[in-house]
């Protein structure tokens, strides 16, 4: 078994790795990006850039189903991997001017790379098809606490599968022969985009942090990409964050979590403010965009249909949601029709209560755990699909249909890495490092958006409707201890409580 999702994964690289047909332009090659401008590539990036392994990220979508509420966010995973590029090298060259003898044109050769791999592995509608193949028996015996690797997310193992390949090695090899060396090999690109700092030299540490760190170039592309193709009026201050980054040797032990001696990148504390904005801008994009409630109804749309593939003994291994792309799904179901599930019930802090306690407006301790756990675990998860099927039965939905009845508890944003952001409080030359989460309040931030703006939904096809509103809250009540709905639940979906 563990051998599997390796042996698959080097399959794929096979195929969608060759190398005899790769180009190398004397010149490089000039891109024009509606969000960044002009990018340009270097004779080997576009070697890499014109395999079949990343021409295929053009046929998935950004941001999933976003395309379907805000018309004009088709944005593709191929853009993207361009404007991380882009992101990396205008970092990278603030950061030379500062720190010569550590930024060298050899590094910025290799984390311009990174960049541009970084989403190689990427599956059908992205972050949407992860939610699911992240729990199957392929990936969870590398990613288990147990694993070989329990903190890869499921893309990035088998993005490092990719490039650790023996067919990476001979793209690697063949661009040395072109005169376009690359200065690394596909194991040490692969700590990178992985996020692995164990397995990175300690004074290139700095180099994850551009790649895969709190701040990494993948975060200030996608807020301003996502936000410019979905019309929401987003704001980074790049040149304050690029000039307010330092590259310092870090001893272990005098901050948090510095386990050994690193040179890590942090940040002074004029760059707080460019935090606030990516903090701030993340949490909108959240709410309005990725958890949009006709968003997360396609997302339920598409896992019905995956689930129905998977009776079928289709869809049973991880690297089949890599050889998949967005288009294979959308010529096959009625989803451009827009025959959609429906809200039954929202759940929010506004309309689900504690049935008793000393603060009887919160979640209750278990609703609070099962949001945590069907994100976390498979355990977790497949509870939250249960409690999904239940609700079917009592609500007489006909057998072959049960799978179309969701409960969506999507995840809160993720704080906990910004918050292990290095801040220098004192100079350059006589830095004094803090924790991010030691002056900034994220953790007020991250309740706020708890209470103010998170959203669950149980969603039905418009046919079972009505029978879904006659049983789905006393479901809940009954499976959740301490759990009481309020009828604002269906109010805001524009339905009467059932009486």
């Amino acid at each position: 078994m563990a051998e599997n999702l390796k042996k698959s994964a080097r399959t794929f690289a096979d195929e969608f790795l060759d190398a005899s047909s790769a180009h190398f332009p004397r010149s490089g090659k000039v891109i024009h990006d509606a969000v960044w401008g002009s990018i340009h590539l270097k004779g080997s990036e576009v070697a890499l850039l014109d395999t079949a392994l990343m021409q295929r990220l053009r046929h998935l979508h950004q941001t999933a189903f976003a395309f379907l509420v805000y018309p004009s966010a088709r944005h593709s995973r191929f853009e993207h991997s361009l404007g991380v590029l882009r992101q990396t090298d205008n970092h990278l060259r603030a950061l030379r001017e500062r720190f010569p003898n550590i930024v060298t044109e050899e590094a910025v050769t290799v984390l311009r790379l990174a960049a541009l791999l970084h989403d190689c592995s990427h599956g059908m509608f992205s972050h949407t098809s992860e939610e699911i193949y992240r729990f199957l028996p392929d990936v969870l015996e590398f990613t288990e606490p147990k694993g070989e690797y329990p903190r890869h997310n499921a893309s990035e193992l088998i993005a490092r599968f990719i490039l650790e390949s023996p067919k990476f090695r001979e793209i690697i090899d063949l661009c040395a022969k072109n005169k376009a060396p690359l200065h690394t090999d596909g194991q040490t690109l692969a700590h990178l985009i992985t996020g692995d700092y164990t397995k990175t030299p300690a004074h290139d540490a700095w180099q994850v942090d551009v790649i895969n760190g709190p701040l990494d170039a993948d975060k200030l592309d996608y807020i301003s990409r996502d936000g410019l193709h979905t019309g929401l009026p987003l704001s980074l201050d790049l040149e304050r964050f690029w000039l307010s980054t330092e590259i310092q040797f870090v001893e272990k032990g005098k901050v948090k979590g510095i386990e050994h001696d690193q040179t890590r990148l942090v940040i002074n504390r004029s760059g707080i403010t460019a935090i606030e904005q990516i903090l701030f801008s993340r949490f909108q994009l959240t709410s309005s965009v990725y958890h949009h409630h006709k968003i997360r109804a396609c997302d339920c749309f598409f896992k019905t249909w995956i689930e129905k593939q998977q009776e079928d003994k289709k869809f049973t291994k991880a690297i089949d949601f890599v050889r998949a792309n967005d288009n294979d799904f959308f010529t096959q179901t009625t989803m451009l029709r827009r025959n959609l599930p429906k809200r039954v019930l929202v759940l929010s802090f506004e309309t689900l209560t504690s049935k008793s306690g000393a603060n009887p407006k919160s979640f209750p301790d278990a609703f609070l755990n099962l949001m945590e756990e069907s994100n976390q675990t498979p355990e977790g998860s497949a509870r939250l699909r249960e409690i999904a099927m239940e609700i079917a039965k009592e609500s007489k939905v006909r057998k072959e249909d049960r799978k179309s009845i969701w409960i969506d508890l999507p995840p809160l944003p993720k704080t906990t890495g910004l918050g292990n952001t290095l801040v220098n409080q004192g100079t350059k030359d006589t830095p004094n490092f803090v924790l991010l989460e030691e002056i900034f309040p994220i953790s007020q931030w991250r309740k706020m958006y708890m209470q103010r703006s998170w959203r669950g939904h149980v969603f039905a096809p418009p046919k079972y409707v009505d029978q879904v509103r006659k049983n789905a809250a006393a479901v809940l009540e009954k499976k959740i201890d301490g759990l009481k709905v309020r009828p604002e639940a269906f109010s805001f979906c524009k339905l009467e409580p059932p009486g």
